[in-house]
């Protein structure tokens, strides 16, 4: 007789690969098939309505029958491997750029990965935000050497296209909606509390943004803002740094060369 655990895994690989168990028994009137078929519908229903959950905006920009096509084509390629339903999804931006014909548009690639970010940044770990009280106390000789820490929700993306007005305006429901264009930047995601954000970076804050979460020190954080701004160098960077406090991205600093972090 087998085991209750060698049935188990012959139902999920039934399950997902739609082939019902030869042990599976029909009735009467039911097919063993059909019976099995009520799961593994339910299986694929289940998924799709969990990567609609992840991707809102998505579903609502390409409408349910087109969405549904790209979910179970998805799943078919990369079934759930997490007990954890909600990291379902997680490879949809590498797989729509192999298959970008279940796309309408090419820049619906760019907005599955902001999606994905504002996901990921919502769920990050929480840390204790650094404040202009904290940066205050950080004697005036240290400041060269110091290094900012970003919070874990905090994402740095490339997109290829400015689908930020897209999310906006799809979320929204407008009726009409002006076509993305090329416009390769980079886009910040982070979380506020329980609040995502994002918003688009330019060619300055983008430059010394990457330059901070690489672990650059504050002095090499200056050089790249005099090489940008040679007039404006200091204003730019501590500009940007009192937004970055006001925005709640940095979460402590350190000193290196002593192993010491602050606050």
């Amino acid at each position: 007789m087998i085991s209750l655990a060698d049935w188990q895994r012959q139902f999920q690989q039934g399950v997902l690969y739609r082939q019902p168990p030869t042990a599976l028994a029909g009735t009467a009137t039911v097919s063993a098939g059909r019976r099995f078929e009520v799961y593994a519908g339910a299986y694929r229903l289940r998924l799709t309505e969990a990567l609609k959950a992840n991707y809102p905006v998505l579903h609502q920009a390409l409408g349910d029958e087109q969405f549904d096509r790209l979910a179970l084509a998805y799943l078919e390629a990369h079934p759930s491997v997490s007990s954890n339903i909600r990291w379902f999804g997680d490879r949809l931006d590498d797989f729509v750029r192999l298959h970008d014909e279940l796309l309408s548009h090419p820049a619906l690639a760019d907005l599955i990965r902001l999606e994905w970010a504002l996901c990921c940044a919502f769920d990050a770990p929480d840390r204790k935000i650094l404040d202009g009280t904290h940066v205050a106390q950080i004697p005036a000789g240290s400041w060269p050497e110091l290094v900012f820490e970003l919070h874990p929700s905090v994402h740095l993306i490339t997109l290829h296209w400015g689908v930020e007005t897209l999310w906006h305006t799809t979320k929204a429901a407008h009726e009409e909606q002006q076509e993305p264009v090329p416009a390769p930047h980079l886009t910040l995601v982070w979380r506020q509390q329980l609040h995502t954000h994002f918003r688009s970076l330019d060619n300055s804050e983008a430059t010394l943004l990457l330059e901070l979460s690489q672990g650059g020190c504050f002095a090499r954080i200056c050089e790249l803002a005099a090489d940008l701004s040679h007039d404006e160098a200091t204003p730019l960077a501590v500009g940007l740094l009192q937004r970055w406090l006001q925005d709640q991205l940095l979460t402590g600093c350190r000193f290196p060369a002593e192993g010491v972090s602050f606050p």
